[in-house]
């Protein structure tokens, strides 16, 4: 399956996000960090997820 996949601590693989194309690269965003941004070959798509994502220099 094409996507980003989700692995536990533990090395555990809980899941993959599909998208409509392979992500290149990714990034969590909006101010509560509960956007995963996906950049693909032809296009940039953003998720909202219902957890946050790790945003380094966040507080």
């Amino acid at each position: 399956m094409v996507g980003l996949s989700i692995i536990s601590p533990d090395g555990k693989h809980l899941g993959t996000i599909a998208g409509p194309e392979h992500p290149h690269n990714f990034a969590w965003g909006d101010d509560d960090g509960r956007a995963l941004y996906l950049r693909a070959q032809t296009g940039l798509y953003r998720i909202r997820l219902k957890i946050p994502g790790i945003r380094p220099g966040a507080e």
